[in-house]
């Protein structure tokens, strides 16, 4: 399903103060599934990936072998756990890599996000990257808040 990507973006950064703009940049009136985890430890942040409805769904019944129909009968729950998931997988490898590091730490449980017009804001000593991908003309977002212990 993933095809070659192109070349990461990095996603302008609104200035401090400033409010961000809509999180995967489609505009107002689209939603977006974001999941988010933690880690905390040595290492402390937050991973945020945003999909919108569309990808999330197709994503969804990918993974799960389900019609486009049957996910419609299911509700939001199996979109939920499965881009929670994703989320986890994402937020896992940059928590062992940190490990690896000698930087220990643990993750938080996945939490789910559903908005038309999210704005996220990280606190001014932390450092934040934001990423852009495209997949099945879907427009992704990679958003990492990363602060390490002195």
């Amino acid at each position: 399903m993933l095809e070659t990507m192109p070349p990461v973006v990095e996603v302008p950064q609104a200035a401090p103060g400033a409010t961000a703009a809509p999180s995967n940049g489609n505009g107002h009136g689209t939603i977006n599934v974001v999941g988010n985890v933690g880690f905390t430890g040595k290492a402390n942040g937050l991973v945020y990936i945003h999909l919108p409805l569309p990808f999330a769904q197709l994503c969804t019944c990918t993974l799960l072998g389900m019609t486009a129909k049957e996910l419609d009968t299911a509700g939001d729950e199996p979109v939920n756990d499965a881009v929670g998931e994703f989320t986890n997988m994402i937020a896992g490898n940059f928590k062992n890599g940190f490990c690896d590091v000698g930087y220990p730490c643990t993750l938080t449980m996945p939490s789910i996000l559903r908005s038309t017009d999210l704005s996220i804001q990280s606190v001014s000593s932390s450092i934040r990257r934001r990423h852009a991908f495209e997949c099945a003309g879907h427009r992704i977002i990679a958003d990492i808040h990363l602060k390490m212990e002195e």
